[in-house]
């Protein structure tokens, strides 16, 4: 079969999910997929070694357990981008460390109000959008490796525990 990824607004709004497994071969979730699925624990994103893109926003704005105190690893991944914003806005994730093919971390508030989120590691030439990890109060580790590309403003505005920034190698804009 073709692989799954055309669907967009798939469970918005959906109060019963809890767990959702997608074909491994998913290269796309599109605009609010999950927005507001507010018992969703755990969706397989770390497994899916096709995915490409997150395309639009709102992915999974409003999922308040989604990865509660867990650490998102989409390193074996190929993400390249976070196309607009809120894609996990509000979501309770302990960390993130993102692929090495991420080019773009949305236009603005990719992270909004992640109030749970401690560190993140971002690897390759990535541009940072605007406002990226804004309110993220419990942030207090940022990697950023291999010239990072550009960082947005107010990107980590309001991210009161930020103690460490690790920047290993230039910063291009």
């Amino acid at each position: 079969g073709q692989p799954m990824d055309k669907f967009k607004m798939l469970f918005q709004y959906n109060t019963n999910l809890e767990y959702c497994y997608l074909r491994l071969d998913t290269r796309a979730i599109n605009n609010c997929s999950f927005k507001a699925c507010s018992k969703l624990k755990y969706i397989n994103l770390e497994d899916l070694t096709n995915l490409k893109k997150m395309s639009q926003y709102d992915h999974f704005s409003g999922c308040t357990r989604l990865f509660e105190g867990q650490i998102l690893d989409l390193s074996k991944t190929k993400l390249t981008e976070f196309e607009h914003h809120n894609t996990f806005k509000g979501v309770p994730l302990k960390g993130v460390k993102f692929p090495e093919t991420m080019t773009k971390i949305g236009n603005k508030n990719t992270f909004l109000n992640c109030t749970n989120l401690e560190f993140i590691s971002i690897s390759s030439n990535t541009k940072i959008g605007e406002a990226a990890f804004e309110g993220c109060t419990s942030l207090e580790n940022v990697i950023l490796n291999n010239n990072i590309e550009e960082i947005g403003d107010y990107s980590f505005y309001g991210c009161t525990n930020l103690s460490s920034v690790n920047i290993c190698e230039g910063i291009i804009r």
